[in-house]
């Protein structure tokens, strides 16, 4: 997966053809939010071993923070995922367990420095 900086005037600011997100080659789909310093949080899920949640950071510059696959959220499962700024240069990403009618609901702050927020699977929102 690659990301691509754009300026107002449609100038491709990073190197040609992009900047590696992920290493992975399974990645069905992303989601990309302002870290409030002019880069972005990059969430994306993919299969390995069960689904597994990543994060990345990536820098004004194109760079990632976080190693070649980002850092892990949750491993082993989940049934859908939403990423938002908290206008604090932090993301809140928020999971479901359980498939459709989802029988577990968390929730994690990513902080902009990597501390991944909240305990080893986040706090969790339902009691079901």
């Amino acid at each position: 997966m690659y990301a691509q900086r754009i300026d107002n005037g449609g100038n491709l600011l990073w190197e040609s053809g992009g900047v590696k997100v992920s290493a992975t080659s399974m990645n069905p789909r992303s989601q990309m939010v302002s870290d409030d310093l002019g880069g972005a949080l990059i969430a994306y899920g993919f299969q390995q071993d069960g689904m597994t949640l990543n994060i990345q950071k990536i820098g004004t510059d194109g760079r990632v923070s976080w190693g070649n696959n980002g850092m892990t959220v949750i491993q082993n499962g989940y049934a859908g995922y939403s990423l938002s700024p908290d206008g604090m240069r932090r993301g809140v990403i928020g999971w479901g367990i359980g498939g459709i009618h989802t029988e577990q609901a968390n929730v994690r702050k990513v902080r902009s420095d990597g501390n991944l927020m909240w305990g080893q699977s986040g706090n969790r929102l339902n009691k079901r």
